[in-house]
């Protein structure tokens, strides 16, 4: 009896390990996501963005003439976050305040952080942030797991130093 619960838990065992290395869901959707990044990139004609090493796509709209901000440096920034078909799920632009953080802190999307940091004081810039960038396998809210966005980055004002 004992020799055949053995049997049927290796198989089991055996059978868990073929489903589970030979379908890799995640591998799927980094695909689709790159096929949308690319598909993406090839409706928006000349625009030439620079692919970091991160994966983060980076363009400059308009350069500012301020500094750059820096590890620990407060930023305030206007942006607007939009899907790749333009859908927009957020923007300060219209409003009064600023979205700020202290550059370099965990509470920001990876890929805005990276981004802000080729900026200028005065400069606006596009961010087209991968998944692993932004929100993930997971997803946030109503955005969806894999999904890559798009910013466009006002840069108004650094604080040298966190506040």
């Amino acid at each position: 009896m004992k020799v055949k619960a053995i049997i049927t838990a290796v198989a089991a065992l055996g059978l868990f390990t073929l489903v589970f290395t030979g379908c890799n869901p995640s591998s799927d959707w980094a695909k689709q996501e790159t096929l949308q990044i690319q598909s993406y990139m090839g409706t928006i004609g000349d625009t030439v963005y620079t692919r970091e090493t991160s994966g983060l796509y980076y363009l400059d709209l308009a350069v500012g003439t301020g500094a750059s901000p820096v590890v620990n440096d407060t930023v305030y920034v206007k942006y607007k976050a939009s899907f790749l078909n333009n859908t927009i799920i957020g923007t300060n632009f219209s409003d009064t305040t600023h979205f700020k953080w202290v550059v370099s802190s965990p509470y920001v999307l990876p890929g805005l952080d990276e981004g802000v940091r080729y900026m200028k004081v005065g400069g606006k810039a596009k961010m087209l942030l991968p998944s692993s960038l932004a929100y993930g396998a997971y997803g946030y809210g109503s955005i969806p797991g894999y999904t890559p966005l798009l910013f466009v980055v006002q840069l108004d004002r650094i604080h040298k130093g966190s506040k």
